[in-house]
């Protein structure tokens, strides 16, 4: 526990010694009064904000999600102790200018939810154990603080940006999937006509007014819908500035919404742990794929024709594979040429102003940026 004056402390200090000496000239016990009511005021702020420091209760969410440069929804409940008031209750996290929030007054006993005013700059994960409870109740002379170590975490994840989808390839019939294809299929969301009724088809697929007609049963068949599947493999190199990383999960992140959006399925390898993967289905909301960039850090070594060809094997043999880059490199080119010529659809996006020259032109290439991804060249 940390106690030391506070500035309006200071000041009266500064002021009860401007007093004794006055009362030294003087001979005045009025001022000798007034000096013992500034110690009196002191000694009670001196032990009512050590108390509240120690026995105010902060109870957090455990765990709450934010995009970057966001700030959280979340209430925070704070409890005063029960058989005192509190006030002037300030929760600090360090290395922060501003407090999380400031309480004026809470009553004995009673509970209040205040959300935090933090904001997050960086994806990351940030716990809950570098918080500081800090009181200068009730007069604002003596403030007090204890560091406090709270359960939970915030989960910064990174901030998506409309792109471009990868291509896709593998395109199966999947009910809701976001393309058209040849055949008939006996759901679906747009109408394509009727047929004769065969054995085995469900009751609630008759048309009723056609089978009225006295042709004998009518059943409606829908256009096929289909989902493809993209495949993402992002590099790792802890080689490479770290905005530059945080810039290659930033688009992954972008693109994989991207493939959402159209349906398809998605699969993420990361290179610094090829025997991971992660399988997003269509139609998911992503959240499991931002947590999982958000908690993403570098490693070194990762961008290898190794590593490569151990996250290709992991992947669906059907998928295009798009691929994420914080550099090119001889051994990255020749790894992806490969892979084209063994008849994978590939797309490689590196950072802006990468040299992808050297890349077969059935390879599609992009370079992303802080909020954007450019065009195919």
């Amino acid at each position: 526990m940390r106690t030391r004056l506070t500035k309006t402390g200071w000041l009266f200090l500064w002021g009860a010694v401007l007093l004794y000496l006055a009362s030294l000239t003087s001979q005045s016990s009025l001022l000798i009064l007034l000096i013992g009511i500034f110690a009196g005021c002191v000694g009670v702020n001196f032990v009512a904000a050590r108390r509240i420091a120690r026995e105010v209760r902060i109870d957090a969410p455990l765990s709450e999600c934010v995009p970057e440069r966001g700030r959280l929804a979340q209430s925070w409940r704070v409890t005063a102790p029960p058989k005192s008031a509190a006030g002037f209750v300030e929760l600090n996290r360090k290395g922060a200018v501003e407090p999380v929030f400031q309480i004026p007054h809470m009553t004995a006993g009673t509970s209040f939810a205040a959300v935090p005013t933090l904001s997050f700059h960086l994806r990351g994960v940030y716990p809950h154990d570098q918080m500081e409870v800090a009181s200068s109740f009730p007069f604002g002379l003596i403030r007090s603080s204890v560091p406090l170590t709270l359960a939970g975490e915030v989960v910064v994840v990174p901030a998506v940006y409309p792109a471009e989808c990868p291509p896709a390839s593998g395109f199966e019939p999947m009910l809701g999937g976001k393309f058209k294809g040849q055949r008939r299929s006996e759901s679906g969301a747009e109408f394509a006509g009727i047929r004769p009724f065969r054995p085995g088809d469900p009751v609630r697929q008759i048309h009723w007014k056609s089978s009225s007609k006295g042709t004998g049963l009518m059943v409606k068949t829908f256009n096929e819908e289909l989902s493809g599947r993209i495949s993402f493999i992002l590099d790792c190199d802890s080689l490479v500035d770290r905005n530059v990383f945080d810039d290659a999960v930033r688009a992954t992140g972008s693109l994989i919404f991207a493939a959402l959006d159209k349906g398809h399925h998605v699969e993420l390898v990361r290179l610094c742990d090829p025997e991971t993967v992660s399988i997003t289905p269509p139609f998911a909301d992503g959240e499991e794929i931002l947590r999982l960039l958000a908690r993403l850090q570098a490693g070194g070594g990762s961008m290898t024709r190794e590593r490569l060809e151990v996250a290709c094997s992991k992947l669906s043999k059907k998928s295009s594979i798009c691929v994420v880059l914080t550099r090119l490199t001889p051994e990255t080119i020749d790894v992806l040429t490969g892979w084209s010529g063994r008849r994978r659809r590939v797309s490689v996006y590196g950072p802006l102003n990468t040299n992808m020259s050297g890349l077969p032109q059935e390879i599609k290439t992009a370079c992303f940026g802080k909020t954007e991804i450019t065009s195919y060249s």
